[in-house]
């Protein structure tokens, strides 16, 4: 059933909203999923934080076009066939790897593109993210990677004081017992 001019109008806000609010969006392909699978994708990323919602393409082109953002621009070249909207404001890296898990699981759903923080995102980028783990996981690698070094550096800055103090603290027990 087409959609009236008012909920056109509705749509195409609602889009603008999610492109201006959200640090994440990622398109993807759901043709060949069925119900079920859907549901089971919308479950996952909801546990994430994640959206996920599907648009007519004319309307999603619209809404980039209205937005203003010239990082969004790339992304109407991929507007051909369905596309679904990913979309967050939590961690990318997590969204994008429950998206990209369930493209390599269901090879109905078909990943296109998507942009982070102002960056495109094409399908090759969107799997080298996947990869990487959590936000936190890469802040505490990050932090342990900073970490190990200043700890070895103090140790070596207090290695000659500590003999020092012990040299003295000999030398001064010596004359008193003098």
């Amino acid at each position: 059933m087409p959609l009236t001019l008012t909920e056109k109008k509705e749509h195409l806000e609602e889009i603008k909203a999610k492109i201006d609010e959200n640090d994440l969006i990622l398109f993807t392909d759901p043709i060949g999923l069925d119900v079920a699978m859907v549901t089971d994708l919308r479950n996952k990323l909801r546990e994430q934080g994640v959206g996920l919602k599907i648009y007519k393409n004319t309307l999603i082109g619209r809404a980039i076009e209205e937005s203003g953002q010239e990082s969004l621009k790339p992304l109407k070249d991929h507007l051909t066939g369905p596309t679904a909207i990913a979309f967050t404001n939590e961690d990318p890296i997590v969204a994008t790897k429950v998206i990209v898990d369930f493209a390599r699981a269901n090879n109905n759903l078909t990943l296109k593109a998507g942009t982070c923080e102002g960056e495109f995102w094409d399908v090759n980028k969107m799997e080298e993210y996947s990869k990487l783990g959590s936000k936190s996981a890469i802040y505490a690698k990050l932090v342990g990677a900073l970490y190990g070094p200043i700890s070895k550096l103090i140790y070596v800055l207090g290695g000659p004081g500590s003999e020092l103090v012990g040299t003295l603290k000999s030398i001064v027990e010596k004359d008193e017992k003098k």
